[in-house]
């Protein structure tokens, strides 16, 4: 008994992207999962990324700015490509970019929407020590440095100090 043909790992990939973009490393688990040799895997890929299908720098360009848009940490970036197989330098590069075609400072923006969220926070013109902690928390968890959120919180204490 002879075992039935199966679709070109082209079109299986083609269809896995038809939704939405994914990284090189999600189109190779995918085709792994369906059981292509890593030749017919190595081909497909070669294909699509000629063809501008799985770009991880322009991929990675994108998660940064739907990252920004929802107010998110650098490192949760990182973080984030990371699991999706994307490694630092690409992410890094990715970061020149879009400090190049939008002629800003990423780490310019990073404080202003971490000010912008811990104000959603801390209202109150003298937030109390708590309050302060759950922003801090709720900064950490968005992906921003330590050093950043110390120095955020510091303008609310400051502020507290002044009133």
């Amino acid at each position: 008994m002879t075992e039935p043909k199966k679709e070109p790992a082209m079109d299986v990939a083609i269809r896995y992207l038809e939704h939405r973009a994914r990284t090189e490393k999600q189109v190779v688990t995918k085709l792994q999962e369906a059981g292509y040799t890593q030749d017919e895997i190595n081909d497909c890929l070669t294909r699509l990324k000629d063809l501008h299908y799985v770009d991880d720098t322009e991929y990675a360009l994108s998660y940064l700015r739907r990252n920004l848009e929802k107010r998110r940490g650098r490192l949760r970036f990182f973080r984030e490509l990371k699991e999706r197989g994307i490694e630092r330098d690409i992410a890094q590069q990715a970061i020149y970019l879009f400090e190049d075609e939008e002629n800003l400072d990423l780490a310019e923006l990073e404080k202003e929407n971490a000010f912008l969220e811990a104000e959603r926070y801390l209202d109150d013109p003298a937030p109390t020590e708590k309050e302060r902690a759950r922003a801090g928390r709720r900064l950490a968890s968005l992906g921003y440095d330590t050093s950043l959120i110390y120095h955020i919180l510091g303008r609310f204490e400051r502020r507290d100090l002044d009133a």
